[in-house]
């Protein structure tokens, strides 16, 4: 797997060449390896490839440079919700700066603040899915794309589903 710009395919992070690093080597400044770069470049080759008909050649661009700007320009595109910034967020890459101040949601400071815990709209609605749907919510709590509230929510309606339903068996069963 070849590294689009700046990057030697020999080993880790300590062996970025000198230079700007460009595209999805830009993510090595994060701590990430050459081969778990290798790995996110193979993982979303196809959508790379999908984004370069919108980043037209340059003229005298090389492919390798042209390959390494499409890259940059499809990482800038992604927002906080895409798949790449979800699967990059426990490796800190909501605090990425592209170097070039692209003025994106991923890349932006402001997005560092993002509050992970949720509002009190998402608990209602977590507590409303887990009562009515009881247990088969508790396989969402291992979803990343849920706030905390929603997933605290999930819990308390299974478990008000659960005290319900014993209430309702207790009456049930004369004495």
């Amino acid at each position: 797997a070849s590294c689009a710009a700046g990057a030697s395919a020999a080993g880790g992070a300590g062996d970025v060449e000198e230079g700007p690093l460009r595209g999805l080597d830009r993510l090595l400044r994060e701590g990430l390896t050459v081969d778990e770069v290798a790995a996110i470049r193979s993982s979303f080759r196809g959508a790379i490839d999908a984004h370069s008909v919108r980043v037209p050649r340059q003229a005298g661009e090389s492919e390798l440079d042209h390959r390494a700007r499409v890259e940059s320009d499809w990482m800038d595109s992604q927002d906080p919700s895409s798949e790449f910034a979800l699967n990059l967020f426990p490796r800190g890459a909501f605090g990425l700066d592209g170097g070039g101040g692209g003025g994106n949601m991923l890349f932006d400071s402001a997005v560092e603040s993002f509050d992970e815990v949720g509002t009190y709209r998402d608990y209602v609605w977590g507590f409303f899915m887990g009562f009515v749907l009881g247990f088969i919510m508790l396989f969402w709590l291992w979803d990343r794309s849920i706030s905390h509230r929603q997933k605290m929510g999930i819990l308390t309606g299974v478990a008000a589903q659960l005290c319900v339903g014993i209430v309702r068996k207790g009456l049930n069963y004369p004495a």
